[in-house]
């Protein structure tokens, strides 16, 4: 009777939960990564969590921000993606997220897509892809669009074989759509097909979800500072300790392009594009860079002598990742492809 009794008890018992926590090693390389100190994350910079997708067999791709009270967009636009599974193997993506995270999906042939809107300098869309949330690249958008410059977002529409991007301004109805295959979108130089008004959305977009994937989101528990995803079918919790959840964006709405965010964010970094000694090469190079959504910034030296910087940044590393991508996009642009990372004084 006593061994049918402990038998009963062992079948019914419930197991432990195990917990998978953000290893002290990693909460400190994102904070290096985006202060570009040794210190690390302060009570005035602190390392918060911003969005999560499910990938597939029970993976979670988070992504990670910098916190500054004290800086114009406390929030900040630098975002790094972080790979988490259920056996608590950690990865840290190769690229920044660098700009506000809209919305994250995922193609019917396994691509990851992030909708991100940079809002220093009125309102672009960015496009960011990777095959398997570690690797990542910026995606080379339609230009000349003739949508609206300054303000204008992006939606997503995937399709079999195609992704269509459709452009619709803040500021009045314009909107117009291109298409591509995803081979071909991802390209460094992809060939976007604009899609006659008459054939725009006129089919049902795909919603592809995770594969094998139990874990869910729970609120904030243990106080606000704990972040806790909760497996379905296994006595397993993901907790981000000391971490507080971002709020969701705001839902973009029709405004004027006076009202459009203009933030130039404040650091000691920036991206120098040379020393000038005569006005006229100062305001041709000023020229060739201002609609590049960073704010060109001159610098005197000496009475003789000015530099060019273009934004200004909290740490190298969030400056270097930018200037990788202006490189990316403006290839023929000279000064830019000399440009390198200095202090600003």
């Amino acid at each position: 009777m006593f061994i049918f009794l402990l038998l009963i008890e062992f079948l019914y018992a419930t197991p432990s939960t195990r917990e998978i926590q953000m290893p002290d090693g990693l909460r400190k390389e994102l904070c290096q990564k985006l202060t570009d100190t040794d210190q690390g994350c302060t009570n005035n910079d602190q390392l918060r969590y911003g969005n999560y997708f499910k990938l597939d067999n029970d993976k979670l791709l988070l992504f990670f921000y910098l916190y500054s009270k004290n800086a114009p967009y406390p929030h900040g636009y630098t975002n790094i993606p972080v790979m988490v599974d259920s056996k608590g193997k950690w990865q840290v993506g190769d690229t920044a997220i660098d700009a506000e995270i809209q919305e994250i999906s995922r193609d019917p042939q396994n691509g990851i897509w992030v909708n991100a809107l940079w809002k220093k300098k009125g309102i672009t869309p960015s496009l960011y892809y990777s095959e398997n949330g570690i690797q990542w690249r910026l995606v080379t958008l339609p230009t000349n669009r003739g949508v609206n410059s300054n303000a204008e977002n992006v939606k997503l529409c995937f399709l079999d074989k195609e992704i269509e991007l459709t452009f619709k301004s803040l500021t009045n109805t314009v909107m117009k759509s291109w298409k591509s295959d995803y081979q071909n979108a991802v390209n460094q130089k992809p060939n976007w097909k604009l899609i006659p008004q008459h054939n725009m959305c006129q089919y049902a977009c795909y919603k592809i979800s995770a594969y094998n994937n139990a874990w869910q989101f729970k609120e904030q528990e243990g106080g606000r500072s704990n972040i806790v995803f909760r497996h379905q079918y296994q006595p397993l919790s993901l907790v981000l300790s000391n971490i507080v959840e971002k709020k969701n964006p705001a839902p973009l709405q029709k405004m004027a392009l006076s009202n459009a965010e203009s933030i130039t964010a404040s650091g000691t970094y920036g991206i120098q594009l040379g020393l000038f000694s005569q006005e006229k090469s100062l305001n041709n190079a000023y020229n060739m860079v201002k609609n590049t959504g960073y704010t060109p910034i001159k610098k005197e030296i000496n009475s003789k002598q000015k530099k060019l910087f273009l934004g200004t940044f909290k740490s190298h590393w969030a400056a270097q990742n930018s200037l990788n991508k202006l490189k990316q996009k403006y290839k023929t642009n000279k000064i830019i492809q000399k440009a390198f990372i200095a202090k600003v004084p």
